[in-house]
């Protein structure tokens, strides 16, 4: 089983209410955002909003270009960050073809010992068998979280 995000983007209508829930749920500082919301306008006057945030990889580049073995993948999919092996020296951030990797400048202010952070699907509301909180922001017809 994989863990997998789906937005209905006929549905998102670009509220950042999820950048928001995520923000507060895990007090990130405010130049740190783990998920963003990207708007612009295609063929004339046509608004596109798209959501973007960690994919989790299925063979996950950011994994293989890690030195030490901080970025890793679980059985289930998530990609994730030890933040006790993590030296901070980017090279998941210059890969990742999301852009969705943030390292936090001032990591003892937020982040003890960690400077770099990511999106995470959530993971403590997965071990804790809950929803993350920009799911509980949002109608479930907009944003779904749940093993494939």
């Amino acid at each position: 089983m994989r863990w997998g995000m789906v937005i209905n983007l006929t549905r998102c209508v670009g509220c950042y209410a999820c950048v928001l829930a995520c923000k507060t749920e895990h007090f990130l500082p405010p130049d740190v955002v783990w998920n963003r919301v990207t708007v612009f306008e295609a063929e004339e006057l046509n608004k596109q909003i798209y959501p973007t945030l960690c994919n989790h990889c299925r063979d996950p580049y950011c994994v293989e270009v890690c030195p030490t073995g901080a970025t890793q993948q679980r059985e289930d999919g998530i990609v994730w960050v030890d933040p006790d092996i993590c030296i901070g020296c980017r090279s998941c951030v210059m890969n990742c073809p999301y852009q969705v990797r943030v390292v936090n400048e001032k990591p003892k202010e937020y982040f003890p010992g960690q400077g770099l952070t990511k999106l995470a699907v959530c993971l403590g509301a997965v071990q804790q068998d809950q929803l993350p909180g920009q799911i509980d922001q949002h109608h479930p017809d907009i944003i779904d979280q749940r093993q494939q």
